[in-house]
Order: C-alpha cells, then sequence, then structure tokens
C-alpha cells in the first residue's frame, strides 16, 4: 500500500507540476500589449502574428487548467482511501471547499488587485502545487495548512484566469 500511495502521489504532482509549466507559457510579458501598427486612418490594425498569439495563450491555459485540475481532481477523489488516519482526508476536503466558499467572498479582488492577473494566476496555481506536495508526508499538521492556502488561492486564481482571458478578447476586439 505505501508503494501504490508514492506512486499515485508522484504521478499527481508530475502531472500538476507540467500544467502549472503549461500555464505559464502562455504568460509572457505584453502578452496582453500587442504590437498596435497604425494605418492611414489612425485606426488600429492587428497583425496576424498578435491574433495567433492570442489564440496560443487561449489554447496553453486550457491544457495548463485541463493538467492541473486533472490531477487535483483525481487526489480529492482518492483522499478517503489513502489518508484514512481518523478520516484526514475527508477533513482535508473539508477544509479546502469551505475556505474556498469564505475567499470568495473578499479575496479575489484584493489579490488581483496586489499582484497583478498574471503573477495572481501563478501564486494561486502554485498553492495547488503545495497541497500536492503535502500529499507525501500526510499528516494533520501538513495538510490542513496546505487545504486552507490551497482554499485561499483557488478563488482567485479562477477570477484571475477569468480576468486575464477577458482582457485578451477585449484587446483583441478593438
Amino acid at each position: 500500500k505505501q508503494w501504490y500511495q508514492r506512486r499515485v502521489r508522484g504521478s499527481f504532482l508530475c502531472c500538476r507540476v507540467y500544467g502549472i509549466v503549461l500555464a505559464n507559457m502562455a504568460i509572457d510579458k505584453d502578452d496582453i500589449l500587442p504590437l498596435l501598427l497604425p494605418n492611414e486612418e489612425n485606426t488600429v490594425v492587428w497583425g496576424k502574428y498578435d491574433e495567433m498569439r492570442m489564440w496560443k495563450n487561449v489554447i496553453v491555459i486550457g491544457f495548463g487548467f485541463m493538467f492541473l485540475f486533472t490531477a487535483f481532481q483525481n487526489m480529492a477523489a482518492l483522499q478517503s482511501s489513502i489518508n484514512e488516519d481518523n478520516g484526514l482526508g475527508v477533513y482535508t476536503l473539508a477544509v479546502v471547499y469551505a475556505t474556498i466558499i469564505l475567499s470568495c467572498f473578499f479575496l479575489p479582488t484584493l489579490i488581483i488587485k496586489l499582484l497583478k492577473v498574471k503573477l495572481a494566476l501563478v501564486v494561486c496555481q502554485l498553492m495547488y502545487i503545495l497541497y500536492l506536495a503535502a500529499q507525501f508526508y500526510p499528516t494533520w499538521g501538513t495538510l490542513i495548512p496546505a487545504s486552507i492556502l490551497l482554499g485561499l488561492g483557488a478563488a482567485p486564481m479562477w477570477s484571475a484566469k477569468c480576468t486575464y482571458l477577458s482582457q485578451m478578447v477585449l484587446t483583441l476586439q478593438r
């Protein structure tokens, strides 16, 4: 059982790290502010490269989130089986979702204003990696604090993702 638990946790962490790397490939400096080419009428003309870069960002963020949540959802589904110690797995998930509910009220706007959209997306995704890393040493002292941090980072991450995609669409629409 120990070997299986380590193997499962290792594969989830690899999938999660790969998802973070993919999501961060889309977050290059000045991706939102493309190169604009003025024409005779002083209107903005998009270059083919700018539109392709926007589509690349959407696709990479989509794949990054797919890998991120494939790992998280599978780990969450196995929590009660892997961490049976006095219901640790069940309490861990309860803490995650309770703190997500609480963080939805005030943290997304605050974190996005403080860190800006791209950095907020990266920092909040790192909370998921911290949670998975805590699975390698599953105790009450590691999983519950990691669950609290994950819950606090989940709502701002979703808001940052939606804001980033909305900014790209609005920039492309102009």
